[in-house]
């Protein structure tokens, strides 16, 4: 991942990408009264559609002045649909909060695939512990 001590990123490009994830949230729940139930899937093709085109021109078109001007829009485009996934499993009838347990997941196998290349740390050691009791 980035490294936001590096100065790879503005305070401009974390806002919009604050502003993004809240505009999907805004747009599932916008979408979710006239079609219930429905909110998250019909958002996803219009989302994925912007994320393909935009993969597809940094991959094929690297010196267009879009991309070759922001390097990472890919990641923007796809926030909004982070926001909908977020907004849909906090509000729909899934009812949970799945960014909370995909974190202590992700954390998890990123330490059992690290012991798998090296002993861990003691800190690492401590973390694994504390995220394999819970």
């Amino acid at each position: 991942g980035s490294d936001p001590s590096l100065g790879e990123h503005t305070l401009t490009y974390y806002i919009i990408v604050i502003l993004l994830f809240n505009a999907g949230g805004f747009l599932w729940n916008l979408v979710e009264r006239s079609l219930p139930g429905r909110g998250a899937s019909t958002l996803a093709y219009p989302f994925t559609c912007v994320m393909v085109f935009l993969e597809i021109a940094e991959n094929y078109f690297p010196d267009n002045s879009v991309v070759a001007g922001f390097p990472r829009i890919n990641v923007l485009s796809y926030t909004p649909l982070f926001g909908v996934l977020s907004a849909a499993c906090s509000h729909s009838e899934l009812s949970t909060i799945t960014t909370m347990a995909t974190g202590h997941m992700l954390a998890i196998s990123r330490l059992l695939e690290l012991r798998a290349q090296r002993a861990w740390t003691q800190q690492e050691a401590r973390k694994a512990q504390m995220g394999l009791g819970v």
